[in-house]
């Protein structure tokens, strides 16, 4: 299961690379649908826990508010405000490569997170340039 997880989770990651063409609102919209997955997987994730009583209501709850607040944000005209939450998440999804790459065992589940840590990094710049503006 865990396995099962993992491979998923990396399948959101590349799929949540921004396009070089998308606006900020486009990227807002796959970054909600990519944190409706994670929050159903995360639920999903609880369930198994032996808190789960606890842990999965918890886990659904924190994935619907963050869900909720991108929404928030992209109904909002501030393309700066858009800019700074779209860096929040891509700092976190860049954090999250990190800690895979320490416990990557293949040498092609390395490959692939450094790659994908190099497009995050690049995505980061580019947003850094339009909140600078």
């Amino acid at each position: 299961m865990r396995v099962l997880l993992f491979i998923l989770m990396q399948l959101f990651i590349v799929a949540s690379l921004p396009a070089a063409d998308e606006t900020l609102d486009q990227l807002l919209s796959r970054r909600i649908q990519l944190n409706e997955k994670y929050r159903d997987e995360f639920t999903k994730k609880a369930a198994e826990s032996p808190l789960a009583k606890d842990l999965k209501p918890l886990e659904k709850k924190i994935g619907q508010q963050w869900v909720d607040y991108l929404t928030y944000v992209k109904a909002q005209k501030d393309d700066k405000l858009k800019a700074y939450v779209i860096r929040l998440e891509l700092l976190d999804e860049l954090r999250g490569c990190y800690y895979d790459l320490e416990f990557a065992e293949g040498v092609h589940e390395k490959v692939r997170l450094k790659l994908s840590i190099g497009k995050w990094k690049k995505e980061l710049k580019k947003l850094n340039e339009i909140i600078e503006k």
